[in-house]
């Protein structure tokens, strides 16, 4: 059985694994997903477990790319698309244009913060990162308002594709309690513990 703790725990192993599933199953209240954008099969796999153990209210938030939405199976279409505009780039601009919006898919759950100031609810988010770190990170101050929305304070988070560990980062400073997985020993995050 995997607890949900803060400071939260991060566990080295495969997110598609069902051993993993069926010890946090209808335990957490918000899912921070962030995959691979173009694993379209992990995304389905990862997306029927976390359906399957989500707890009744339970929220989840997804990055893909915006031409990527119409792909999400029909039987976990999101209740909503909102945007993270980036900070424009000229990476990856030599064959085709430069990608600097990301779909954030949203399934609502039962809690959504009334108390945040209006401007955190817009559905565009411009949030940029101050330090140089990994290369697939979001920031921080992101992180913290898809948080601070969908979960109620204290509650449980699972990130099932830590990465470089900003939704443990963000958890551990705001009381929230969180559970991560990543697959790479790559990850820069110092605790890993095996699943």
């Amino acid at each position: 059985m995997f607890q949900f703790t803060n400071p939260g725990k991060v566990l080295l192993g495969d997110a598609r694994s069902g051993e993993l599933w069926k010890g946090i199953d209808k335990k957490w209240d918000y899912c921070f997903l962030d995959p691979p954008y173009e694993d379209y099969p992990l995304i389905e796999d990862l997306l029927s477990s976390v359906f399957r153990t989500k707890k009744n209210g339970a929220a989840i938030t997804m990055f893909l790319y915006p031409e990527d939405v119409g792909r999400i199976p029909r039987n976990y279409r999101p209740d909503q698309i909102v945007h993270w505009v980036k900070p424009v780039s000229t990476r990856n601009t030599a064959k085709s244009y430069s990608r600097f919006v990301e779909a954030i898919c949203v399934w609502h759950g039962s809690f959504f913060n009334a108390e945040l100031h209006w401007s955190t609810k817009t559905g565009v988010f411009t949030d940029s990162i101050i330090k140089k770190g990994y290369i697939y990170q979001k920031p921080q101050s992101l992180v913290e308002k898809l948080i601070r929305l969908h979960c109620p304070p204290g509650g449980s988070i699972i990130d099932p594709c830590c990465g470089s560990g900003t939704v443990k980062k963000v958890c551990d400073r705001t009381g929230y309690r969180s559970l991560s997985v990543e697959i790479s020993n790559s990850v820069i995050i110092n605790e890993l513990e095996r699943i």
